[in-house]
Formats: structure tokens, C-alpha cells, sequence
């Protein structure tokens, strides 16, 4: 377990910047809501890193939309031809 709060403390550290209080604190958080989770340390890692940002998800949302304009391009060039 520790080792999965360490790489998920290194990427999210990655991500933000934390003062030593604020990473103590979100180490702490982190701690207590993996403690009863089960899984692979892949697993574990992924959900905690979900965890400490959010359900903010911005790259999804790029993503979506570039699926959508790359649809849109493709159904107009089939209607075209």
C-alpha cells in the first residue's frame, strides 16, 4: 500500500504544486480513502490519482470534441463522394 500512496504522491506532485503542509495533507486524505479499497497496485494508483484531482477531466473533454470534428469531416467527405 505504501508504495502505491508514493506513486500516486510523485504524479499528482508532477501535476500540482504543493506546498510540504498541502502534500502532507492530501498524502493523508489519500491514505484514508485507499485503506479499505482492494485491487492491483495499478488499480489502487489509478483510483487515488482519480481521487486527489477531482472529477475534473478536461483531456477527456478535448478528446470528445476532436472525435466529434473528425466524425463530422469523415461523414461529410462519405457524403460527398
Amino acid at each position: 500500500m505504501q508504495t502505491v500512496v508514493e506513486r500516486v504522491m510523485k504524479s499528482y506532485g508532477m501535476m500540482v504544486n504543493l506546498t510540504v503542509a498541502q502534500e502532507q495533507e492530501a498524502r493523508e486524505r489519500l491514505e484514508s480513502f485507499l485503506r479499505h479499497k482492494t485491487g492491483s497496485d495499478h488499480e489502487l494508483a489509478v483510483q487515488g490519482l482519480q481521487f486527489l484531482r477531482g472529477t475534473r477531466s478536461i483531456k477527456r473533454r478535448t478528446i470528445c470534441r476532436i472525435n466529434s470534428a473528425a466524425k463530422r469531416v469523415l461523414w461529410r467527405s462519405a457524403q460527398s463522394s
